[in-house]
This record gives structure tokens, C-alpha cells and sequence, in this order.
């Protein structure tokens, strides 16, 4: 047989297999400009804000707030913050709250000293609290509340009125304090009361237990709800509007759970066969990262989105006219952040992929979960190509996944370069200590943040494997690997045969090679048998033998992508009389089968790296970023 292979010029290869969506989570329409770095006064605000969790603990927030004039998109009420003291001798408490205007801050004995800049309320405590005394202050305050110039913050819009915890072109992103007073960060948490009022047919639609409602005059009405689990400020939201509410439970791997749906009447029913694949996406975070969190799943429409927000997620209306497998994946990836995100949070902004980077693998283990291992294989091919191609020039180079620099925060290597590597956190821990290393993380560390640090030293006190290598390769460093075989030779040996295999590695936008890689190696013979062996490489060559009950014909390494590097894949079984499409998926190769006379293997790889060098007179030039290689069974 012949095979004619021609590499076509703008091929793309995502004709067959789509690429993601950037930015389904936060950011679903409209361009991501990325931020400036943050300034040296903003590090300090940020270090200053998360120092004031060591002197007093927040407790809890019940916040009473007025929204019912929607016209002039202004809000009114107070706050209620339960706290207390952690260390003795404190003078003074400060809490943000941004552009709005404060009325008064009332304490146990009356009203209390306060200073409010627009940005912190500073207020003075006289006397000192003593160490574990609790307090309230109540805070009263109105006015327009902030929304940031690119997604995030307090929407007045569409006849909804609702909040997003995250401001994505602001540095630090925490959004809290844009509609109530508060510790806003990462590392602060409380649980939550709302009495919300509103008018206009709109209602609250809350986190947590619904309390109650009471209804004022004409059609005001205040409407309460609890949320009994501790969550950062981000992670507090309302959502005000007409709402129709569908419930539902689903019979989970580990009891029932309920279920809502919120929508106006005339997205309700557009909405809810789009959800279809709800329960299996519970039931496969479940399966890997443990029991649901929280009280209830629910979502609730919104003009913009999508926000994590715990019972309550924030999902974006036009969802509705989108399809099944888009709403999969954006409904999956936000269910994911219940455990990475809302349950374990990142410490601070710049290890945002610990939260998003599992969320938006969830959407690749969902496609697992129902498809099976061929179409998970497709799934993180698709995820592979899209980050070999655009992460670096969406994010101006090749960046490390911790610390991300402020401008990429939200960038695509946060995002997919961190559903890559979660699978490749797999892919060296294996199945088995992978799921015990996520599950256990979700038990023992519960309600807590982490640094990309805390997270190695957590997961190796479950395994105890060591992931120094691992963490060093693909999150503190930029770029990625690939292992070629270089040469094969086989040896009888008995009944079998020893085959020596010589492996190299090469590098793409990265600048120190890989150690202790683990590589699934195919023996592949002449009549197809296969021989698979786990191995471990690393350096710029590994030499290994291997004992093979046949002599081999092929050596494949990765094969069935246990790890994401710098290589796309595809093998074609070619038959003769049969055609098949000539551009191949992932590898941006055609290739046409000519005078077939047996069926047989062909494989090809892309190799998203610098080739050897070649000299030849027929050699115009060498590209310094891929090369193909072209194998079968012939």
C-alpha cells in the first residue's frame, strides 16, 4: 500500500473536533481585555486585606437591603456583621465598601466613630474587643452600587437586579464589598441572612434556605433566606427578578439532593431541556471529588454570567437559545467550582487555576462520564490543540499557572492550560489516589484556602507520592513536554524478545526539562498485538529494555493520552475499498490511501516542538516550532 501524506497549509483540525469557548465561566460573551499588573499600593491593600482575618473573625453577615428602586438603580438597608476578636488590644476595625455612602455605624453601646473614604470604613473600637468576644456592628448605607467596566459587579438590567462577586478588569477581583460591608477576600468566611425588599413583581431568589416572606404594601414585598454554610464575599449574591421556579430532586451517589431552576416564564421553558445533563453532571463530580456540599443545586437565570454562586448559581439567559452540549458544559464547569472554589478557594487571585482549572476539567470529565474514553480522549484533544495554539498568544507568552501574573488572571492558560494540567495530575497520580487525593482534600480541608503549594504538600500527605517534579514542570514553570522515541531495536530472548527503546524529550515554551514523567509505552507487532508497559522518563534521553512477548513492529508512547504535552495524535485504520476523510483530526495532516491491498494502522503525530536539525540540499528550512511524524503498519 502507499500513503501520500500533505500538510496543507491553514488546515485547521478543528473542522472536526470544537475548540473551547475562552472564558464560558466569568466572562461567556464579549471580549477579555487583559489587566494591568497590579501596582505595589494595590499588593499592599490585598495583604492588608486578608491580615485583618488574623485579628477578627467574621462570623456572620445579615443584610437587609432595599432594591426596590429599580429606576433610579440605587440600593438602601443595612448590614449586620457578626465578629469576633482573634487577638487582644485591636483599636480600630476596617471594612470595605466601596462608592457607596455610609449613614451610620452602630455598635453594642450605640453609635460608633467611623471614617468612610469611599473605599473603608474605619472604625474605632473603644474599648478593645477581648480575645473570643463576639460583637455586632451594624452598618447602615445607599447609593448606586459599582459594577466594573467589563463584567461583575451590582446589575440593575433587564428588569433583573442581581449581583456577580468577581470584577474581572479589577485587581483584587473580590467584589463584596460593592453591596455590603466586609472583609472582602478570599480568606474571610460567614455564613449569611438576607431580607431582601423589592417591588415590581420581582422577588428574591436566594442561597440557602428560604425563610419566609412578608408582604408590604401594594406589591412590596421582603423575602428572606439563610445560607448556612460558610463562603467568602465573592460567593454572596442576590438574584431579583419575575422568577418561575421548576424544582426537582436527583438520587445522587450519595443520597437525594433537590434541585432549582429559576427563570423568568419566558425562559423557564426554554431552559430546562437544556439542563438535561444536569444529573450527570452531579453524579460524576460526586464520583470523583465527593459528597455535594451544599444544601441544594441551583441555578438562576441573569442577564450576563456565569458566577459559582453556591445553591444560587448565576447563569447567563442567552443559554436558552444555545445547545445541549454547550449548556453541558458551562452548567458542569460552575457545579465543579461547588468544591474548587466555593468549598477549598484559592488564597489569592494569582492562583485563580485552582479553582477554575478543576471546574473546567469537570466538563471533561462529564464527556468521560456518558461517552466513554474515546470521546473523553477527543475531548482533551480538543482542550490540548486549543492551548498549544492560543494560550501563548492570548496571554502574551508562555505562562506559568502560579503566579499567574495579574493580567491573566483570567486568561486561557488559567483556564484550559489548568483543566490540562488537573489531567495530568491524574495521569501521575493514577485513577485510584487521584480521586482519594480530590475527596480527601474536600474533608480535611473543608472551608479553607490554599496556595499551588498547600495544594502539592495536601496531596502528597494523601498519597504520599512525591509531586515536587510534577508541580516544578507544569505549574510553577511555563511551557510544556513532549517524549519522542528516538530508536528501537529488538532482541530474541527465550520465548519473547527484549526490546531497547531510546526515548528524548523536547520542550515547547519551556525552559527546564521534565523529571520522573510517568509514559504509557505501546509495543504494537506487525499483526496488531500489543504489549503496554508503564514507564517512567526523563532528561533529554531515557534508555530502557523491556521484555515483549513478540517483536514489535511499533513504539508508541501516550497513546491513550495520560497526559496532555506538547503533542496531537491520530491513528486511522485503513481499509481497502473503504474511504475515510482525508483531513485528519488534531494533527493537521491530510492524507490519501492509494492502491490499498490490506488493512492496516496509520498514525500520525504533530509534535507542537523544534525538530533536529536536517541538512540536505533539498532543505529550504527547518521550522522552529513542530514537526510531524508519519507511522504505520506496513
Amino acid at each position: 500500500m502507499r500513503i501520500a501524506a500533505i500538510v496543507s497549509a491553514g488546515l485547521t483540525s478543528m473542522t472536526l473536533y470544537a475548540q473551547p469557548e475562552p472564558f464560558g465561566c466569568h466572562f461567556t460573551h464579549g471580549q477579555y481585555s487583559p489587566l494591568p499588573p497590579a501596582t505595589q499600593a494595590q499588593r499592599d491593600q490585598i495583604d492588608e486585606t486578608i491580615a485583618r482575618s488574623a485579628v477578627h473573625d467574621i462570623l456572620h453577615y445579615a443584610i437587609h437591603l432595599d432594591v426596590t428602586d429599580y429606576g433610579g438603580q440605587t440600593i438602601a438597608g443595612h448590614t449586620v456583621v457578626t465578629l469576633k476578636a482573634l487577638q487582644p488590644d485591636a483599636g480600630e476595625i476596617i471594612f470595605d465598601l466601596l462608592d457607596l455612602t455610609v449613614d451610620s455605624v452602630i455598635g453594642p453601646d450605640g453609635p460608633m466613630l467611623h471614617e468612610h473614604d469611599g473605599q473603608f470604613i474605619q472604625i474605632t473600637l473603644d474599648p478593645p474587643l477581648v480575645v473570643d468576644e463576639e460583637v455586632d456592628i451594624t452598618m447602615y448605607y445607599h447609593g448606586h452600587p459599582h459594577q466594573d467596566s467589563q463584567w461583575g459587579g451590582f446589575y440593575f438590567e433587564s428588569d433583573y437586579i442581581y449581583n456577580l462577586g468577581i470584577g474581572i478588569s479589577t485587581i483584587p477581583p473580590n467584589f463584596g464589598k460593592v453591596w455590603y460591608p466586609c472583609f472582602d477576600s478570599f480568606v474571610e468566611r460567614a455564613t449569611y441572612t438576607y431580607h431582601i425588599k423589592s417591588a415590581g413583581g420581582r422577588k428574591l431568589q436566594g442561597q440557602g434556605a428560604f425563610l419566609g416572606e412578608v408582604q408590604l404594601a401594594g406589591d412590596t414585598v421582603v423575602r428572606s433566606y439563610h445560607l448556612a454554610q460558610p463562603v467568602p464575599t465573592h460567593l454572596s449574591a442576590i438574584a431579583v427578578a419575575d422568577y418561575q421556579t421548576h424544582e426537582d430532586t436527583h438520587v445522587g451517589l450519595n443520597g437525594t439532593i433537590p434541585i432549582t431552576l429559576n427563570a423568568k416564564a419566558t425562559h423557564l421553558n426554554a431552559i430546562l431541556p437544556r439542563f438535561v445533563d444536569l444529573p450527570d453532571a452531579i453524579d460524576a463530580c460526586e464520583y470523583w471529588y465527593g459528597p455535594y456540599p451544599f444544601d441544594r443545586v441551583g441555578y438562576v437565570l441573569t442577564t450576563d454570567g456565569a458566577l459559582e454562586i453556591p445553591t444560587n448559581v448565576a447563569y447567563p439567559q442567552h443559554m436558552t437559545s444555545q445547545s445541549v452540549s454547550a449548556n453541558r458544559d458551562l452548567l458542569t464547569h460552575e457545579l465543579g467550582h461547588h468544591w474548587w472554589g466555593d468549598i477549598v478557594t484559592p488564597h489569592i487571585h494569582i492562583d485563580m487555576w485552582l479553582k477554575e482549572g478543576p471546574a473546567e476539567y469537570s466538563t471533561h470529565l462529564i464527556v468521560e462520564w456518558q461517552s466513554g474514553a474515546a470521546e473523553f480522549r477527543n475531548t482533551l484533544k480538543s482542550n490540548l490543540l486549543y492551548i498549544l495554539r492560543q494560550a501563548h498568544v492570548n496571554d502574551d507568552g508562555f505562562q506559568p499557572l502560579s503566579p499567574m501574573p495579574d493580567p491573566h488572571i483570567y486568561g486561557t492558560h488559567t483556564y484550559y492550560k489548568g483543566a490540562a494540567v488537573m489531567h495530568n495530575l491524574r495521569g501521575y497520580l493514577g485513577d485510584a489516589l487521584f480521586r482519594q487525593a480530590m475527596q480527601q482534600i474536600q474533608i480535611q480541608y473543608a472551608y479553607t484556602t490554599m496556595t499551588a503549594e498547600e495544594f502539592r504538600d495536601r496531596i502528597e500527605a494523601v498519597t504520599g507520592q512525591d509531586l515536587d517534579p510534577f508541580f516544578e514542570a507544569w505549574v510553577f514553570a511555563p511551557g510544556y513536554s513532549v517524549f519522542e522515541v528516538r530508536q528501537m531495536d529488538a532482541t530474541p530472548a527465550g520465548d519473547g524478545w527484549v526490546v531497547g527503546v531510546q526515548i528524548g524529550q523536547k520542550l515547547r515554551g519551556a525552559e527546564v526539562l521534565h523529571e520522573n514523567v510517568p509514559l504509557d509505552l505501546t509495543l504494537i507487532a506487525a499483526d496488531g498485538s500489543v504489549s503496554e508497559h508503564l514507564i517512567t522518563a526523563g532528561g533529554i534521553n531515557t534508555e530502557i529494555q523491556i521484555a515483549s512477548p513478540f517483536q514489535p513492529a511499533m513504539v508508541v508512547l501516550n497513546r491513550y493520552n495520560r497526559l496532555n504535552q506538547a503533542r496531537l495524535d491520530h491513528e486511522q485504520i485503513i481499509v481497502p475499498d473503504e474511504t475515510f476523510p482525508n483531513v485528519l483530526p488534531f494533527v493537521d495532516l491530510r492524507a490519501y490511501a492509494v492502491n490499498v491491498v490490506d488493512t492496516t494502522l496509520l498514525r500520525v503525530e504533530h509534535i507542537w516542538s523544534a525538530p533536529d536539525a536536517v541538512t540536505g540540499s533539498n532543505v529550504l528550512e527547518i521550522s522552529g516550532t513542530h514537526y510531524w511524524t508519519v507511522d504505520g503498519l506496513w
